[in-house]
């Protein structure tokens, strides 16, 4: 049997070290959780019951917890409760439009909002070898990330740590792409992964890394820039600078 990490400690690394955010994430989607029920039928009503409201420090949504023995610590031992599989809690804050508060007698308490219950819920499509901005035989400007003396090494610990999961990364750009003409087109920031196989997971761990950094940037344009292949936005990648992260052995 595969082992499960211990949810409140990865939530709490997730909160002081963004690297860690993408594990928490794929932990809490397989995790069971605790949520108490208000069996005075005040609260909001769902499939699995009537589900307590908490009020917690101005921040209002349904609580839940790690365990049943961390409820009943928070909520008193004799609240009755409900376990709830992680999938179903993302699904659950879709269709009813309510955050959800994981474990909120933590100081790093984590708030799941609809939006990142959709996100984190939603398919993962594939990722095409050479995924394209523009149209057939349009060019792709390429720019520095307006990042200040360059990209942080918080940044890049980060990511590293982030990737640790994900052997088949061998290293990875930032860069800002444009289609052409500049004029006519947004400036937007992109991830390239030169890897083996499929990076398209560790392409979306990465975004969510960085946009930890940057949570005002918009969505990143993610691409697959593995050397094989006609080479067009991998050699772009490749002129374009320093990568951001480098496996220590890089695989080929």
């Amino acid at each position: 049997m595969a082992h499960k990490p211990d949810l409140v400690k990865l939530m709490l690394k997730a909160g002081r070290e963004p690297g860690y955010r993408p594990m928490f994430d794929r932990a809490l989607a397989g995790a069971t959780l605790w949520t108490p029920v208000a069996d005075d039928g005040i609260g909001m009503e769902t499939a699995r019951g009537c589900l307590q409201v908490w009020d917690c420090d101005s921040v209002v949504g349904i609580p839940l917890f790690a365990s049943l023995r961390r409820l009943k610590r928070s909520a008193g031992p004799g609240c009755p409760a409900v376990a709830l599989e992680g999938r179903e809690m993302l699904a659950m804050s879709i269709e009813h439009d309510v955050p959800f508060l994981l474990e909120p007698d933590e100081k790093m308490m984590v708030m799941i909002t609809p939006p990142v219950a959709r996100e984190m819920l939603a398919p993962e499509p594939a990722l095409a070898p050479r995924p394209r901005l523009v149209r057939e035989g349009e060019p792709l400007v390429m720019r520095a990330m307006p990042v200040p003396d360059g990209v942080p090494d918080r940044l890049r610990r980060s990511l590293a740590i982030a990737w640790s999961a994900h052997a088949n990364v061998r290293r990875a750009w930032l860069a800002l792409v444009q289609a052409w003409p500049p004029e006519a087109n947004p400036v937007e920031p992109a991830l390239g992964i030169d890897g083996s196989g499929d990076v398209y997971q560790a392409l979306k761990d990465g975004a969510l890394v960085v946009s930890a950094f940057y949570p005002r940037w918009p969505a990143m344009q993610l691409f697959d820039v593995t050397e094989a292949g006609d080479g067009d936005f991998s050699a772009l990648f490749r002129a374009h600078g320093t990568p951001v992260y480098e496996a220590r052995h890089i695989r080929h």
